[in-house]
């Protein structure tokens, strides 16, 4: 989401409409967990054996080269052009979000290790902890250690 925001530089109020979309398609994303649990579990859904299809990384290329096409044909108003970047964008960073944990899967090649966690701050929208208490907590006991 805001790694649209940063691209777009949030000029005019329907800038915001765009960033809300970007958001939604940046978290749609994790629907794919549902679907491969079977289930509306939240614990089925992060404890699946394998990774969801829309995981795979090499499907945000192919699906933004699809969307650009699909709005070729169909002749879509000029006004949608930045769909298949704000799509790209917008997984491209949670796939590099889930990289530092999981390593990138590239379809049919198999994973990646772990991204390195500065990686994340290419984006500066990435740039943030998936758990911001627990990184307060490590900075917190870092501070306890170095006093004692």
């Amino acid at each position: 989401m805001w790694s649209w925001a940063i691209v777009i530089g949030l000029r005019k109020k329907s800038d915001f409409t765009e960033v809300t979309l970007a958001g939604f398609l940046s978290s749609v994303i994790d629907v794919d967990h549902f679907f491969l649990a079977g289930s509306l579990s939240l614990k089925a859904a992060l404890t699946l054996p394998r990774r969801p299809i829309l995981h795979c990384s090499t499907v945000i290329p192919v699906m933004a080269l699809t969307l650009k096409l699909i709005m070729h044909l169909f002749r879509l108003k000029d006004s949608w052009c930045f769909l298949p970047w704000m799509l790209f964008i917008s997984w491209t960073s949670h796939h590099v979000r889930d990289g530092i944990r999981h390593g990138l899967w590239i379809c049919p090649f198999g994973k990646t290790a772990p991204l390195p966690y500065w990686l994340a701050f290419m984006d500066p929208a990435n740039g943030r902890s998936d758990n911001p208490g627990e990184e307060a907590v490590k900075i917190h006991s870092g501070i306890l250690q170095a006093s004692q």
